[in-house]
């Protein structure tokens, strides 16, 4: 492939998540509204699965293609550029008022990054392996449910 044509699909990729991405989220905002979800849970769930479903193709995509390192370096790299570029900007343009009913989550983000990190190290061969994906869907899938429960 040349690179004209590789810069003609990422940009190609670019408008199509720009345009996936708003489709998803406002109508998941939409529907979640008229059920009557708060924002805070529509964030932590519908937003948040929403931006997240490109992430979910590329990680798949290229764990499918025996690329181990672009689908891990994808999750991490998002959470990394989530938690400090794009949270570091919006506090940076406006202040963040930090409310009680987030100190479960932000507990939850420091778990979650834990367990990975112990899953790499106790396993033989620095591998995320299928039990370790099964584990984290199940904790996942009971956040949510609390969250959902909590509001």
């Amino acid at each position: 492939m040349n690179i004209f044509l590789a810069v003609v699909y990422i940009g190609l990729g670019i408008l199509g998540l720009y345009f996936g991405g708003e489709w998803v989220v406002d109508g998941a905002v939409g529907i979640a509204r008229s059920w009557g979800v708060g924002d805070a849970l529509i964030g932590l769930t519908v937003v948040a699965i929403g931006t997240s479903s490109p992430e979910i193709v590329a990680s798949a995509i290229a764990a499918y293609r025996r690329h181990a390192d672009i689908a891990v370096g994808t999750v991490i790299g998002s959470s990394i550029f989530n938690l400090l570029w794009v949270l570091g900007i919006t506090a940076s343009i406006v202040e963040l008022p930090f409310e009680v009913i987030n100190n479960t989550d932000l507990v939850m983000v420091i778990v979650s990054s834990t367990l990975i990190i112990l899953a790499l190290v106790t396993s033989r061969s620095n591998t995320l392996l299928r039990s370790h994906g099964l584990l984290f869907v199940v904790l996942y899938g009971a956040y949510l449910m609390y969250v959902v429960h909590r509001r």
